[in-house]
């Protein structure tokens, strides 16, 4: 749980692109029906992207077991079965945004940015609450 509620801000703070605004940059990506407002899933589905992306070294749209965490670290195997729904030894994008949605830890977030309870968040509440993890947002 901590993991994800230390690794948000990160994902919107982080950035190597020219915009001299990156949390609206991500903000803008991550708001997929282009409402002004994230829901839980987009939350959920740009960091589960984001993660994706990362780790799939080779650009196939799988990730396996060392893409996932190089080494053998029996945590870290845990954490990518919980991933792998069919139990293939690959994980998919698809099964790791299914995980990612299922993930009760994105509602602790919503509801921490959420200020104004209608379960969304705008940017000017994303900012606040970034604002409240790591100081106030460059």
């Amino acid at each position: 749980m901590h993991r994800i509620l230390f690794f948000l801000p990160l994902l919107f703070l982080t950035t190597a692109c020219q915009t001299t605004d990156p949390v609206q940059r991500r903000f803008t990506r991550a708001d997929t029906d282009m409402d002004s407002r994230l829901s839980r899933s987009e939350l959920s589905d740009f960091a589960m992207r984001n993660v994706f992306d990362a780790r799939d070294l080779n650009n196939d749209g799988e990730l396996t077991p060392v893409e996932w965490w190089p080494g053998d670290d029996a945590a870290q195997r845990a954490l990518f079965n919980q991933r792998d729904a069919n139990q293939d030894g690959i994980v998919t994008l698809a099964e790791a945004l299914a995980w990612g949605r299922g993930n009760p830890n994105w509602d602790q977030i919503l509801n921490a940015a959420d200020l104004d309870g209608d379960a969304f968040v705008t940017l000017a509440e994303l900012r606040t609450y970034l604002a409240s993890k790591e100081g106030p947002v460059r």
